[in-house]
């Protein structure tokens, strides 16, 4: 039947068919038949109350909105059961269950999302180690380089500077302006930055913003 076109007695005669008080005004009288008629069509059934059964095997994939309009309908029933006085119990169980299963499954989606943020970020760690680590010996060759130039082209080379150089044999002929504003870069690393400027023209950290 339809609620907005039948009368008051077929609204009450309605609601003791299905179970739901008959007793208030009509338009009390048609919300719960509407909301009767919504919780069929959302979780059909033989015209009967049921209890949700516990799942025998793991929910099916659901698109994002379609998973929002479902929790959206779900929470609009328990809006409707808890904003009066309850006397469709089986209804009430029926849309908590089903509220608490989505929460479930939405806690379980979050932790296996949470894993795999955890082992994509172990992933790069190791990867940018690994990086870290190939360029160390560019970086001390680097090192040689600008203090063989404070050496051999500005000769104000300090005893740092010699001590670097003597840490190997191989020294660099080309300029690298990008890869030598990362030896400034760090707490302990380079600090005559007037040395680098005669070198290449700019401030470290300038190269490094243009790298950027």
């Amino acid at each position: 039947m339809n609620p907005d076109s039948a009368s008051y007695q077929e609204l009450q005669s309605e609601c003791k068919r299905l179970g739901l008080s008959a007793v208030g005004t009509m338009s009390d009288l048609k919300r719960r038949l509407k909301g009767r008629i919504n919780r069929q069509n959302n979780f059909p059934t033989d015209g009967k109350e049921t209890t949700p059964q516990p799942a025998t095997s793991p929910p099916a994939p659901v698109k994002q909105s379609r998973r929002r309009d479902t929790k959206s309908e779900v929470s609009s029933q328990l809006a409707y059961h808890l904003g009066r006085p309850s006397t469709d119990i089986p209804g009430l169980l029926e849309a908590t269950n089903k509220m608490m299963t989505l929460l479930l499954e939405d806690s379980e989606a979050q932790d296996k999302l949470l894993a795999e943020q955890h082992l994509l970020l172990k992933s790069l760690h190791e990867s940018f180690g690994s990086m870290t680590a190939s360029l160390s010996p560019y970086h001390q060759q680097r090192d040689r380089f600008i203090s063989t130039f404070k050496k051999d082209k500005l000769g104000t080379a300090t005893r740092m500077d010699l001590a670097i150089i003597g840490k190997g044999n191989f020294i660099p002929e080309a300029g690298d302006a990008a890869t030598d504003a990362l030896l400034y870069s760090q707490p302990t690393g380079r600090r005559d930055i007037k040395t680098f400027q005669k070198l290449y023209g700019l401030h470290p950290a300038t190269v490094r913003k243009l790298r950027e």
